[in-house]
């Protein structure tokens, strides 16, 4: 019973989101036209789609430059984290 929920639930979405879709027009709608919409779990990892969408997100009309820069920041610094975490356990 929880599976047929959870794909009318992913059916409703697509079908909300696919009615909507030629109403955008911006670099992000673009970005969401281009991935699966088929595929109800992402195969990426959300890092690296989260640094796709930052770029995405700068061609925006109207962007908001503070929210960039915190991703950017929040981006950078979890990856400096990462690194040092793989310097130390492959020493």
């Amino acid at each position: 019973m929880e599976r047929l929920c959870f794909e009318e639930a992913i059916f409703f979405s697509r079908h909300q989101l696919e009615s909507i879709m030629n109403k955008l027009h911006s670099p992000l709608a673009e970005t969401s036209q281009a991935s699966p919409s088929n595929s109800p779990l992402p195969r990426k990892l959300k890092r690296i789609e989260a640094i796709e969408y930052i770029s995405e997100y700068r061609k925006e009309e109207g962007y908001n430059p503070v929210l960039l820069e915190l991703a950017t920041l929040d981006f950078n610094i979890l990856q400096r984290i990462h690194l040092r975490e793989l310097k130390i356990i492959s020493e």
